[in-house]
């Protein structure tokens, strides 16, 4: 006897389609859900620092802030402030493994304060801060430094 059934038509094909059109749209919601709906439903959250907690700062300069993640970007931002009536300078030094990540310098005198924001790429492994005192006039004359603080990741 001939079968005249076509192979388009037999159960166990239309099962097999099915269940792989049913696979492949997972799979693409999963990722819409990781790439695109994760950032929205569940930010993460800003990390507080502060340059005093390095294990030796230095007297009379204060700097506090937050790292946050947003969009493949670690965004530094906060204030340093002058606490001393010395006659010098203080200045912030941002590092990151291999490389120099930037400097913020207040010379404008006692009790001033200068704002912080400075942008990383996130694949930096890791955003370290020096707080140091420097010339009263010239920032980049360097007196002395604290031990450099990690700041992100948060340790």
């Amino acid at each position: 006897m001939i079968d005249r059934t076509q192979t388009s038509d037999r159960p166990s094909r239309r099962i097999f389609t099915g269940l792989a059109i049913a696979a492949g749209g997972g799979v693409i919601a999963l990722l819409v859900e990781y790439f695109v709906i994760q950032g929205w439903l569940a930010p993460e959250p800003a990390i507080q620092w502060k340059s005093n907690n390095a294990p030796k700062p230095v007297n009379s300069v204060s700097a506090e802030g937050k790292v946050e993640h947003v969009d493949g970007w670690l965004t530094v931002t906060g204030n340093l402030t002058d606490n001393g009536h010395d006659n010098k300078g203080v200045l912030l030094i941002f590092s990151t493994r291999g490389g120099d990540g930037g400097r913020v310098a207040n010379t404008d005198g006692a009790n001033q304060s200068v704002t912080i924001d400075k942008g990383y790429p996130d694949t930096v492994p890791n955003i370290a801060v020096q707080e140091c005192l420097t010339h009263q006039k010239r920032a980049m004359d360097v007196l002395e430094c604290s031990d450099p603080l990690v700041i992100w990741p948060k340790p």
